[in-house]
């Protein structure tokens, strides 16, 4: 076997560590997130003195003593939501580069697994639509719908952050928007405040943060599909391509 794809194998060989090392570890970088935005997101409550003291007694107490939730996922329970493609991606991967080092007869014709791993991969994502569990957030698509306004000279992404200002101060302010730029700052504070109130009930009930989670569980975008998958077939045509036979030495003439 040439150096090229001795080279090949161990770069997918880091590739595969790599991905079993971030399952293994993803819980525990969950829990720190987690911990952390809890902690943020209390403060940011605590802070608005003038809102909190407007809370009802049992409302501020249960606040005051209320205390930041594990997330309690284990690595096998984050194995246990992996696809089964993607875990079955690791095993062949590990499995076949080590072959293909120690030279096992059918490794080579083995590789073509991966890229067809990948490609059920990228079926079962795609093929069935995700459904996002009720959460507090509202929907891009309802936002839009329901609270964007289409205005000159302003971009998609400022009319859609007025949009969630005007959901904001709709459906947790309880109040019209204001014209006066200062009364519009008053609305969206108190709005924010009963919003953030409602995330940090939410995650004490056990239920999760749902930014984190969606920063952790986001399946890939079909560009990085289709990236994996060119790698996949990169690595298996270059470890199947026959490689040049060596210069013959030349014979010496006979005496």
């Amino acid at each position: 076997m040439s150096r090229k794809k001795k080279v090949l194998i161990i770069i997918h060989l880091i590739f595969a560590f790599s991905f079993l090392s971030w399952l293994l570890m993803k819980p525990y970088v969950m829990e720190v997130v987690s911990s952390k935005s809890q902690k943020a997101l209390y403060e940011m409550v605590m802070e608005r003195e003038a809102l909190f003291q407007k809370l009802p007694q049992a409302e501020q107490e249960a606040l005051t003593k209320g205390s930041p939730k594990k997330t309690g996922t284990s690595w096998t329970h984050e194995f246990g939501k992996t696809p089964s493609f993607a875990l079955a991606w690791i095993f062949f991967s590990l499995v076949i580069s080590l072959l293909l080092l120690f030279h096992i007869e059918g490794a080579k014709a083995a590789v073509w697994i991966l890229p067809l791993l990948v490609v059920g991969y990228g079926y079962f994502l795609y093929a069935s639509p995700q459904t996002a569990p009720p959460g507090l957030f509202p929907s891009e698509q309802y936002v839009r719908e329901t609270y964007l306004l289409e205005e000159e000279n302003t971009s998609q992404r400022e009319q859609l952050l007025q949009g969630w200002h005007h959901y904001v101060i709709h459906e947790w302010a309880h109040q019209t928007p204001s014209a006066d730029p200062a009364l519009y700052d008053q609305q969206l504070d108190e709005g924010l405040f009963a919003f953030n109130i409602a995330r940090l009930q939410w995650i004490w009930a056990g239920k999760g943060d749902e930014v984190v989670v969606a920063g952790f569980t986001t399946p890939p975008s079909a560009f990085r599909v289709l990236t994996y998958l060119l790698w996949n077939l990169i690595f298996a045509w270059m470890i199947n391509r026959r490689e040049k036979n060596s210069p013959s030495v030349a014979l010496s003439s006979p005496a």
